[in-house]
């Protein structure tokens, strides 16, 4: 952790501290951040011995940007360091945004550097949301991303946006340890990761969006061409030098390429959000070439002023299709309802269910936040697995349900 806090300080003064002059009349950047602490207590014992009951851990995130040109250019920084105290296979540092952008006199708007790109409108899964790598050790819901670097060219017209990315080296992911929570059933070995593309990791991607907002529509449509963010894995015998003892089986991480199109819309009535991603592509796994499609489709009801207050209670309801061998999300019904007090504590909660419809396994999601002043902020998760089918790939993590308490100290 000293480590990584003594490099975040260095990018700081070397991003911040020595400005180039020559940009800059006035050189006055506007930085922020948070200090974080986390804890986790898993009630149930691990399927392993060896596998931790709690954990918890602290995070330092700091921000930062600095304008020219009268606003027409921006250097800005995000990075997070993380320590686990209990599972160091949750440690972090990641520079997740690092970028110069720069809007030339006919608008087109340029960016080159590390940043976090998100796409998409519904609650449950964001099956459009492919240029970032998922942090899986900070939470199992994908939510979390890492920086990508990469360079990417933007025009905003009347007709739409229209954003074009080249995506310069690749991101795998970071994999749980034996001890870890959500562990798999077997330990995976970094060291025998490959790769379809003959580059490896250092294969360029490419990606390409277009978005507008047409009345009550929200509309989005991409199209990605590269290394497929989430790997397969092909079972085999642990290697000599290996982390794992030599013959013994362990999981292969591979990397596959694929081609995708997307489409996101959302539709905003006066009380209704109707929400839909939806995906179809081609991979290339061993030789062969597998086609695939998957959506995400729903709405969301907003009841305002409930009881008489000020406070607003959200249902909403959501499908999911998969057709992919190795995503639980292959035929789930997800049910939910978010209330938010709209108070001066922007207290706010969600409670969400969803059920496999085929082997009824269900999962329970429960997120609360509160702030308790300018400078303290607490937040609180909930995730239970019951019901497990062992038809379901949530089996291997069964018995990991987690409690979750999180403070926030932001300066």
């Amino acid at each position: 952790m000293v480590k990584s806090l003594t490099t975040i300080v260095a990018l700081m003064a070397t991003v911040f501290l020595a400005p180039p002059t020559a940009l800059a009349t006035q050189w006055n950047p506007n930085i922020d951040g948070h200090l974080q602490w986390q804890g986790r207590h898993f009630p149930q014992a691990g399927l392993r011995p060896e596998q931790v009951d709690n954990s918890h851990s602290l995070s330092l995130n700091l921000q930062g940007y600095q304008d020219f040109f009268d606003g027409r250019s921006r250097l800005a920084f995000d990075v997070i360091a993380r320590q686990d105290f209990n599972d160091d296979a949750r440690d972090l540092f990641d520079v997740q945004e690092l970028y110069w952008w720069y809007q030339t006199e006919n608008d087109l708007e340029i960016t080159i550097g590390n940043r976090i790109v998100f796409w998409g409108v519904t609650e449950t899964r964001h099956l459009v949301n492919i240029i970032n790598q998922s942090d899986q050790q900070s939470n199992i819901d994908q939510e979390d991303r890492l920086g990508q670097p990469m360079v990417s060219l933007l025009t905003v017209q009347s007709w739409g946006n229209l954003e074009a990315f080249a995506l310069i080296g690749f991101k795998p992911q970071e994999y749980s340890q034996r001890h870890s929570r959500f562990a798999p059933p077997l330990p995976v070995e970094p060291s025998l990761t490959r790769y379809q593309a003959s580059r490896d990791d250092d294969h360029i991607d490419w990606a390409l969006r277009y978005s507008h907002v047409i009345d009550i529509w929200d509309i989005g449509a991409s199209y990605f061409k590269g290394t497929n963010r989430d790997p397969r894995y092909i079972v085999q015998a642990a290697p000599k030098g290996s982390v794992s003892e030599a013959g013994t089986l362990v999981l292969a991480p591979y990397y596959s390429q694929l081609e995708q199109v997307g489409i996101d819309l959302q539709a905003t009535t006066e009380y209704w959000l109707w929400k839909l991603e939806a995906i179809a592509g081609q991979e290339k796994y061993q030789g062969r070439n597998e086609n695939y499609r998957a959506l995400v489709a729903g709405g969301e009801n907003t009841l305002y002023g409930i009881f008489n207050s000020v406070a607003d209670l959200g249902l909403l309801f959501e499908y999911q299709y998969d057709n992919r061998s190795y995503t639980s999300a292959d035929n789930d019904l997800a049910i939910g309802a978010r209330l938010a007090l709209n108070n001066a504590a922007d207290t706010s909660a969600l409670l969400a269910m969803t059920v496999d419809l085929d082997n009824h396994s269900q999962f329970i999601s429960f997120e609360a936040s509160h702030r308790l002043n300018d400078v303290w902020s607490i937040a609180s998760e909930v995730r239970v697995l019951t019901n497990t089918s062992p038809q379901d790939l949530s089996f291997a993590i069964r018995n990991d349900d987690y409690i979750e308490l999180t403070v926030n100290r932001y300066f």
